[in-house]
């Protein structure tokens, strides 16, 4: 009767993730907790944090592989501070094939910090809960560079009942009513993925806004009636070939909310790596750890320094600038032809 569930836990063979103490709030960090004390010496305090064991909280998911428990004690070391004295989840290492995924294309290792943050670790929270920044992501590119990797690795994250899938060849009029029917944690998942979201997404422009501001919405149910929902709270993830919304942004919408990563190298075959996806299994605790991490020193370290265009790095603003061009036909018109047309520098585009 004393235990309780919590969304944040992950039990591995040797211990169990904490990931987020809802008790401490937004300075919470990850928390490694071994089932044994590793050899802490005696009458000092437990480094290995064993003697603190939540036995109260039941983990969500299992990972049958071990935690690297002694990387993350590193860092909390007090020469892993950053300048702003938190804790440098930038240097927990562990991450080698999952990162070079995305150093592959051209992603610094600044950008990618963000992405870890904002892809991996944001999703653990529902919309608006620890900050606003009211994006979604779309993970936008060629075959063969990695993408399908990266849903795989987002999906692995949760427990399956807790990841609402969008079918690309649904009925966009009961799509998200089937994921508030199939949902287990009503009346949303912890996070939507689209795995082949194309310029025919399931999903209208009206929807894509509300879902990454966190608005509210009234979704029809096939064979049922309409649910009235007060607040989306699942993150959404989409990963796809093509830019979406083509000519059909208005006002800047799409824009506004649309946080684009292009993956446009494709991989040689003779480079390709069979067991790519084993590799990364046995980096989740890693990649579990650092995203989470790095999420909530952004949140604290940008709070009240205004929204998230303001401090990103600038690979976002290039790339929502690119994605802009394709979802605003008069804008990609203008643009097409420079030197042709005189504009008036007051003049914009909505």
């Amino acid at each position: 009767q004393f235990l309780r569930p919590c969304e944040f836990a992950h039990s591995f063979r040797n211990g169990m993730l904490v990931l987020y103490n809802e008790d401490v709030g937004e300075t919470s960090r990850p928390v490694f907790y071994p089932y044994k004390c590793t050899g802490c010496p005696a009458g000092h305090p437990c480094r290995c944090m064993a003697a603190a064991f939540p036995r109260h909280i039941v983990a969500q998911k299992f990972f049958d592989i071990y935690y690297p428990f002694e990387k993350l004690l590193r860092i909390h070391q007090d020469e892993s501070l950053d300048e702003d004295g938190m804790v440098d989840y930038a240097r927990l290492e562990g991450d080698h094939f999952f990162k070079k995924i995305f150093l592959d294309q051209g992603i610094d290792e600044e950008t990618y910090n963000f992405i870890l943050a904002l892809a991996f670790g944001r999703p653990q929270f529902p919309v608006n809960f620890l900050e606003k920044y009211q994006i979604a992501i779309h993970f936008r590119g060629e075959g063969q560079t990695g993408k399908s990797v990266l849903a795989w690795v987002l999906m692995q994250m949760f427990p399956s009942g807790s990841v609402g899938i969008i079918n690309n060849s649904g009925q966009e009029k009961f799509i998200l009513g089937d994921l508030v029917r199939t949902s287990r944690r009503s009346p949303n998942n912890r996070v939507v993925v689209c795995t082949e979201a194309d310029n025919s997404l399931a999903i209208n422009r009206t929807q894509f806004c509300a879902m990454a501001a966190g608005d509210g919405m009234t979704v029809t149910i096939k064979g049922g009636t309409s649910v009235r929902i007060d607040k989306w709270m699942s993150q959404v993830i989409l990963f796809g070939n093509t830019q979406l919304f083509v000519g059909k942004d208005e006002k800047g919408s799409v824009y506004r909310r649309m946080l684009q990563i292009s993956f446009d190298r494709m991989v040689p075959h003779d480079e390709l790596d069979g067991l790519l996806q084993e590799r990364i299994y046995q980096e989740l605790p890693i990649i579990l750890t650092k995203s989470m991490g790095l999420y909530l020193d952004m949140v604290q370290r940008y709070k009240g320094k205004g929204g998230f265009w303001k401090f990103c790095p600038q690979y976002f603003r290039d790339e929502r600038q690119k994605s802009r061009l394709q979802t605003n036909l008069m804008l990609k018109f203008l643009n097409d032809l420079p030197g042709v047309l005189m504009v008036h520098p007051d003049a914009y585009i909505s």
